[in-house]
């Protein structure tokens, strides 16, 4: 595209208003993105706070084998929260971004109303973003599953070695029922973003 025409462009898109419906989707997608996102960093002080009750429970049983143990269970779970961050911010960060390539998308389309080329990139950014939400939704269930069953792992192996210390069994407990319910509100968060966005696809689609 020459500059003249990119200018006419620019002037056509300048000229053409979101919606106040279009800019509400994406303001709702915005904040349930901020809110997923804080759901993992209030996950933390909870995660910390277990694994210090855990560490106290360790040590007081005074027994070197425990103390071992005890750095690779806090190991798993700092890795655990690193990764399910990272990957949680890569997948708003291409939702938000194709948000953004839909809006446009659909200002250019009502700069030319019943262009079918631009009908058609609104709805292939949202089948694109389907394709790299299954990509990158796997992607995060794999990580929390690896770290996860390490986690288990060495969970259990504590367990073996202090079959008896009820504390230190309820301590596990609590940590591995802090964690599922952690990544269950996680998952329907991350669930109401992508619905945000199919909302926001069909509104510009549909001109509302």
């Amino acid at each position: 595209m020459n500059t003249m025409v990119e200018g006419l462009e620019s002037r056509r898109l300048m000229s053409a208003t979101v919606s106040a419906t279009v800019q509400a989707d994406l303001q709702k997608l915005t904040d349930d993105s901020a809110a997923a996102q804080a759901q993992v960093a209030q996950y933390m002080p909870t995660m910390l706070a277990n694994a210090a009750t855990l560490r106290a429970d360790l040590l007081a049983s005074h027994s070197p084998v425990n103390r071992l143990l005890l750095g690779r269970e806090q190991g798993a779970g700092m890795r655990f929260l690193a990764l399910t961050r990272a990957g949680t911010n890569t997948f708003l960060r291409v939702e938000l971004a194709t948000a953004r390539r839909v809006i446009a998308d659909g200002l250019r389309l009502a700069a030319h109303p019943g262009n079918a080329v631009l009908q058609a990139r609104v709805t292939l950014d949202q089948a694109t973003f389907n394709t790299a939400a299954t990509v990158y939704m796997n992607r995060l269930g794999a990580i929390q599953s690896v770290v996860g069953a390490l986690a288990a792992a060495a969970y259990n192996t504590i367990l073996s070695v202090n079959p008896t210390n009820s504390a230190i069994s309820a301590d596990i407990q609590t940590s591995q029922s802090d964690g599922s319910a952690f990544l269950a509100a996680l998952g329907t968060s991350l669930g109401t973003t992508q619905t945000d966005l199919a909302t926001l696809v069909n509104d510009v689609a549909t001109g509302a």
